[in-house]
């Protein structure tokens, strides 16, 4: 998918080769979340959904960026993963106002990340469930405008978010358990 998405947006990626930087992409995506933070805080529903796709938009644009022009590096990687932690929560605080709801949503967001992470150190390849940040992202962008569409896109994301993170769970113990019960011991 990430081949088919490079080759739809490589002209765009050609026109800011040498303009703008990934790391000023992934920056421009914070203040985009935190421009949806106050539009949905304050009512202005539909403009704060549009500006979470613009956010998963610059998301998708600075890691394609990098590649394409050979930037990416260590920082830019890990600046790109922490920043997607907090526009994710700053757009979430948005949409729920910081309900229970919002909670729940941000907690299985994070430990959907969390799992990934913690997993891959484990040696665990783990890019597995429905409920990455992208397909969070589209749900809270296309739902939340819709009417009752706030606590549903909270819900939604919430059920995803944290049944990925438990079938990471799940991933990740079988793969060690496989691992385990190959491995011979020493005599």
């Amino acid at each position: 998918m990430r081949e088919r998405t490079s080759r739809l947006i490589r002209p765009l990626l050609m026109l800011l080769s040498g303009k703008v930087s990934p790391n000023q992409l992934t920056l421009l995506g914070l203040v985009t979340s935190t421009a949806s933070f106050l539009s949905f805080w304050y009512d202005y529903i539909v403009i704060g959904a549009i500006l979470v796709l613009v956010t998963g938009f610059f998301d998708l644009l600075d890691g394609a960026l990098a590649r394409h022009t050979g930037e990416g590096s260590k920082w830019g990687a890990f600046l790109d993963s922490l920043v997607d932690r907090y526009t994710e929560i700053i757009i979430i605080a948005g949409i729920s106002k910081f309900s229970t709801l919002g909670y729940l949503a941000i907690t299985g967001s994070l430990l959907v990340s969390y799992s990934r992470s913690r997993a891959e150190l484990e040696g665990v390849k783990c890019d597995v469930g429905l409920g990455s940040r992208p397909t969070r992202l589209l749900i809270l962008g296309i739902v939340s405008p819709l009417p009752w569409g706030r606590d549903l896109s909270l819900i939604m994301v919430s059920i995803v978010a944290h049944s990925t993170a438990l079938y990471r769970m799940f991933h990740t113990w079988n793969s060690l358990k496989n691992k385990r019960s190959s491995v011979v011991p020493m005599s």
